[in-house]
């Protein structure tokens, strides 16, 4: 797979996996992606009132990697072309069934105390400041720099996870972030990102806001109260 960077999954190429969930629809061979436990009991509450609030739901999702793939997964098979596909997470929850989507954030759910609920924490961490960063930022939505920051690691799922007898074991964590984002069709951003990180290019445009956003978190672990500014490479 090397020096080919856009991948067209089949079940050929990732033949069924062991030890995990079984995918989520019949046309993706990929498991589903786990989200907290936390997250689910907020949807659940969420959707017990009269009046879904969307604006609610989508916030909740977008704090949990798991839910929000789950959901970009749905719209990107829903629609197949870039141009009808919604990217917002409160327009693509409203274009789906209710019952589909929370099937589909569902499914699984991580153990509270796992390498990976810390990993969905991290990506949460990085997505919010990315978020902050973009709205200082010329030329980048907020939206979309949320988007980048938390599935910055989506490489590395399937070491997480445990997703067996793949052909992304045998792909760099790179390699496989632009080989997801193609695959479940997510938005423009993510894959531009997973690309800028494959070409180790730090000063391009995503690759910037990220190394900024890592900084913020890291004086967050440090005790100090972060001051987010987006780098000179940035813009």
């Amino acid at each position: 797979m090397q020096n080919e960077p856009h991948f067209q999954p089949t079940r050929a190429l990732l033949p069924p996996f062991s030890g995990v969930e079984e995918s989520r629809t019949s046309t993706d061979p990929l498991p589903n992606v786990p989200i907290l436990l936390s997250t689910r009991l907020q949807l659940e509450l969420l959707l017990q009132e009269p009046v879904l609030d969307l604006s609610a739901v989508s916030e909740v999702i977008l704090q949990d990697l798991g839910a929000t793939l789950q959901i970009l997964r749905l719209v990107g098979e829903e629609y197949r072309s870039a141009d009808e596909r919604p990217i917002r997470i409160e327009d693509c929850i409203a274009s789906l069934d209710t019952q589909v989507w929370f099937g589909a954030v569902s499914a699984v759910t991580l153990e509270q105390n796992s390498h990976a609920a810390t990993a969905w924490q991290h990506a949460k961490q990085i997505g919010r400041y990315a978020e902050q960063l973009a709205e200082q930022q010329e030329g980048v939505r907020p939206g979309e720099g949320q988007l980048v920051g938390l599935l910055h690691e989506m490489g590395k799922l399937p070491e997480l996870l445990g997703w067996q007898r793949s052909v992304l074991e045998q792909e760099d964590r790179t390699s496989v972030a632009a080989m997801l984002a193609e695959h479940w069709h997510l938005p423009a951003c993510v894959l531009a990102a997973a690309h800028e990180e494959q070409a180790e290019s730090s000063r391009a445009r995503w690759s910037a806001l990220l190394q900024a956003a890592h900084a913020c978190a890291q004086e967050e672990e440090a005790g100090a109260l972060p001051v987010c500014k987006p780098s000179a490479s940035c813009a």
